[in-house]
């Protein structure tokens, strides 16, 4: 039958890039394909213009094997003004922005990056050519998944909480240590004494019963104890 029929014409099938010609060299593209991507983020305008990133999140560049990540794409911005509102009532502000970029920054260059080593491991998947792997890892493609931070936001709420609950904790210890020093030394110059002597034996015996109560629902750490 004639191969006019539509029907019977057989597609061309997607080169298989896992597959290499006899006796042929790897080639450095396919090198750079089995090995994660450099990172580089890009914080300047210029870098940004240069790297043809601008409004789009980030470049992946498959013969050198480099990612380049716009570190100002829009989606950064709202992430981290996004959490700066949640935590507003943070005891130490400056630390809480400080986490806040330093989160969205990694998450948003884990996001494009994952995204680039998910479409190269579909080199290994016959049905995608050369072609759906560059679109795959494209600007727009990456910019995509950028956008689509909804999901990674719990996991840097729970890095931000972890980190100010830690500090708020080491600060109210680090008051209360303080705290029992200063009863320590009181007790030890007599100042206690000095104060109740005009009250007579009965008030210096509640002060000093106090003392003791106080000093016993708060002892000092094992290391304090041994000196």
């Amino acid at each position: 039958m004639s191969d006019g029929g539509g029907g019977n014409a057989q597609r061309p099938k997607p080169t298989d890039l896992s597959v290499l010609p006899s006796g042929a060299k790897r080639a450095e593209m396919f090198k750079n394909l089995e090995r994660a991507p450099e990172i580089i983020d890009l914080t300047t305008d210029e870098e940004i213009d240069e790297k043809g990133l601008k409004g789009r999140a980030a470049r992946y560049v498959m013969e050198a094997g480099q990612l380049f990540v716009n570190m100002e794409y829009p989606a950064i911005a709202e992430m981290k003004g996004q959490l700066e509102s949640e935590y507003v009532d943070a005891n130490d502000l400056d630390l809480m922005r400080s986490l806040a970029q330093q989160h969205v920054e990694s998450t948003m260059i884990l996001r494009v990056g994952r995204t680039v080593v998910y479409a190269l491991a579909k080199q290994l998947n016959k049905e995608w050519d050369q072609k759906a792997l560059e679109t795959a890892s494209s600007p727009e493609s990456l910019s995509m998944a950028a956008d689509d931070f909804g999901d990674a936001m719990q996991n840097v709420r729970r890095a931000i909480s972890t980190t100010l609950r830690t500090v708020r904790v080491r600060g109210r210890e680090r008051g209360v240590a303080i705290r029992r020093d200063l009863i320590r030394a009181l007790s030890k110059n007599g100042l206690f004494r000095r104060a109740f002597r005009r009250a007579g034996p009965r008030r210096l015996v509640m002060a000093n019963q106090n003392h003791a109560a106080e000093l016993r629902r708060s002892p000092l750490p094992p290391s304090r104890l041994s000196r």
